[in-house]
């Protein structure tokens, strides 16, 4: 099963990838009960409350609309930068490699 931390939008677990239609797991690993809303429609669902310490089943969309997968929490817990609360999917992550 994949999980995504709500307070860094880190995807973990497995096997697979963020794809349309795919189940996961939203992962409250904070100490405080968290309202987390969904943009885009990315998700079956738009709101999911999530207790502390606990996590939350929900499914991708099909079709997957495009990224970027933001979300808003209540009370805002985000620990992941100075971007707003996104999942942190692979294709966030191109590296640059130089070409000698």
């Amino acid at each position: 099963m994949l999980i995504v931390d709500i307070t860094t939008g880190e995807i973990y677990g497995g096997p697979g990838s963020f794809t349309a239609g795919c189940p996961f797991e939203w992962n409250n690993t904070t100490g405080q009960n968290v309202q987390l809303t969904t943009s885009s429609n990315y998700c079956t669902a738009t709101t999911y409350d999530i207790g502390a310490g606990l996590t939350k089943a929900a499914q991708a969309a099909n079709p997957l609309p495009a990224e970027p997968f933001n979300y808003t929490l209540k009370p805002d817990v985000w620990v992941g930068g100075p971007s707003n609360p996104h999942i942190q999917t692979p294709s966030m992550h191109i590296e640059r490699k130089e070409v000698a």
